[in-house]
């Protein structure tokens, strides 16, 4: 039996760099952890510098035009499985454009929330990781469509409006210690009657162990499928300002990033700039943004091996803890069957039933309602609290 455990153990070791979700970089197709979640604020600044018309050709601002987007959001990413994730999320947007006649127009509120989920999939035959995605947003206001020609100067729109759904494909392959490669590759169906598209991100990533730099490129590549694509000057009009991003007819858009992660102890700090150099009825510019990322372990691959062959008898809590951390008293005594050289291993738990094990220990004193633990073996340097779990057997 010893020998079985460890040859699983050294399997689930090969994999465990592709599977387990990692604080300091991630790959896309990578599971986030069974009962692992994972918290992201995100803001971005772009800045219109330029634009290009449905038909490829540049339009530059006139006089005193001009347009920028600040937008940031919340998302919720919990694993619910070994391979199946569900998120939830929500997006806030401001737009301010500057028309031709120098008026300055701005909204702001509430752009959208949404929903997705993702399946991992992980063959050990293979070097790469799979993920079939999906994703519903829908906006949370409504915008009015004008006759060619009747657009009110005074009023500027939040975006696109409507339901957006996507369904996608995520890859990814480690081709070093420190390296690793990362795409997603997507069918869309934008909001407001937008040409259906392709939207793709593939990148390559560095991390080591408190820094990571990702560099890629991302992009839309429109399947054509605009009622207005060869009559754009029929197509109902939005007031969406100075702008190209809105409204579009066939969008396309290339854009090359680089991203910086500095990890913490339990969070990641993200800085990312990126520069849109083609496209069609989109804008040219530039993009900034900064990502704030808190997630917890969930349980391992190791210790979802190692459960298999453990079956706890006793569960109590720990009640107390020795200045030095080297001892525990936990709320199981005798009156529980508890008895001196039994083992606990002591796990912190949270709200979403995550179980993270932070040491394991041996009965060193039995009393009729509660014992000491002397702990032997720490896998981690979280700090054993009052309140942790202790699993016994």
């Amino acid at each position: 039996m010893k020998k079985y455990l460890i040859a699983i153990l050294c399997f689930v070791g090969s994999l465990q760099a592709q599977e387990e979700s990692s604080l300091l970089y991630r790959p896309s197709a990578a599971h986030v952890g069974w009962k692992a979640y994972e918290i992201n604020a995100t803001a971005e600044m772009w800045k219109t510098t330029s634009r290009i018309d449905s038909l490829g050709v540049e339009q530059p601002f006139v006089d005193s035009e001009d347009f920028g987007r600040f937008q940031g959001g919340l998302d919720l990413t919990y694993g619910i499985g070994k391979q199946l994730e569900v998120r939830l999320g929500f997006n806030y947007r401001q737009n301010s454009s500057i028309n031709s006649t120098g008026e300055s127009l701005s909204a702001a509120g509430l752009e959208s929330v949404w929903g997705g989920a993702k399946y991992s999939i992980i063959t050990p035959s293979s070097p790469w990781i799979f993920a079939l995605d999906v994703q519903y947003r829908q906006t949370v206001f409504t915008t009015e469509q004008y006759i060619p020609g009747t657009v009110p100067t005074n009023e500027l729109v939040l975006g696109d409006d409507g339901k957006e759904i996507t369904f996608g494909l995520h890859l990814a392959r480690r081709f070093s210690k420190t390296g690793s490669f990362s795409s997603f590759l997507a069918f869309n169906m934008p909001p407001n009657d937008l040409s259906q598209e392709v939207v793709y991100d593939a990148h390559f990533a560095w991390a080591w162990t408190k820094w990571a730099w990702i560099m890629g490129v991302e992009g839309i590549y429109s399947l054509g499928t605009d009622d207005f694509g060869s009559a754009a000057e029929t197509k109902p009009q939005i007031a969406s300002g100075s702008t190209y991003l809105y409204n579009s007819i066939n969008r396309e858009k290339v854009m090359p990033y680089l991203q910086l992660n500095k990890a913490f102890t339990t969070w990641k700090l993200g800085l990312k700039g990126g520069v849109v150099v083609a496209g069609q009825s989109t804008d040219i510019g530039y993009e900034t943004g900064v990502t704030i990322t808190w997630s917890s372990k969930g349980v391992s691959k190791d210790e979802r091996v190692i459960s298999k062959f453990k079956e706890y008898e006793i569960e109590g809590s720990v009640i107390k803890v020795s200045p030095r951390g080297k001892f525990i008293k936990i709320d199981q005594g005798l009156a529980q069957d508890v008895e001196k050289g039994m083992r606990f291993d002591i796990f912190k738990s949270d709200f979403f039933g995550g179980n993270v094990l932070v040491a394991t220990g041996v009965v060193y004193e039995v009393n009729s309602d509660s014992s000491i633990v002397k702990l032997i073996k720490r896998f981690n340097e979280i700090k054993i609290e009052k309140g942790f779990t202790a699993r016994g057997y």
